[in-house]
């Protein structure tokens, strides 16, 4: 049954559904895995060999600098997947870490998997492209915003693009995503109290 969720989220970006086939290739191939609040799918250092979506839960992806101060990068929740690329397609050393900030429920596929799905079955190429390129923009468009918005014109603009995410995520955690201190964030939200 979990695999269900990842099926009706493939098939909302293809023009038609999986066929039953194909549907039989993410049930063989994609593995539940529970994790525990606090677990990490993924340290610093160790090599990601698999791809998560998130089916229940929430999962955030930070690195620790030099000083042991955490950035965080990016949250997941249903629905989303969480992985260091760079690590899985160049099978190098991760330089993030994955946390579950939640008893959370996933599905699992390990890089050979993966490349069978997208040589057997072009669907999932389409389906992975797209995912790729909007997480791209995403990317991008996080980029621009943490160049030229001011620290409160982030903070509005994390509320209006997540406000799912403000009760699942702490304030320090969500502070470090907009790149300000837990005090500065704190007195943002007093001021728009106000």
């Amino acid at each position: 049954m979990t695999h269900q969720a990842l099926i009706k989220h493939i098939n909302q970006f293809l023009f038609q559904p999986m066929r039953a086939e194909e549907e039989k290739a993410v049930a063989d191939r994609f593995i539940r895995k529970a994790y525990r609040k606090r677990q990490y799918v993924l340290q610093a250092g160790d090599l990601s060999s698999r791809n998560t979506f998130v089916v229940e839960g929430c999962f955030r992806v930070f690195v620790a600098d030099p000083n042991g101060k955490e950035h965080n990068l990016q949250f997941a929740v249903e629905n989303g997947w969480i992985v260091d690329m760079g690590s899985l397609y160049k099978e190098e050393p991760s330089e993030m870490n994955i946390e579950a900030l939640e008893d959370s429920t996933v599905l699992q596929i390990e890089r050979k998997g993966l490349y069978e799905l997208y040589d057997g079955f072009p669907v999932f190429n389409r389906y992975f492209r797209i995912l790729a390129e909007n997480a791209y923009i995403a990317s991008q468009k996080r980029l621009i915003r943490s160049l030229g918005f001011t620290a409160e014109a982030r903070y509005l603009d994390f509320i209006a693009r997540y406000p799912h995410l403000l009760n699942r995520i702490s304030d320090a955690k969500i502070a470090s995503f907009l790149g300000m201190t837990p005090e500065f964030l704190s007195k943002l939200r007093r001021n728009f109290n106000k």
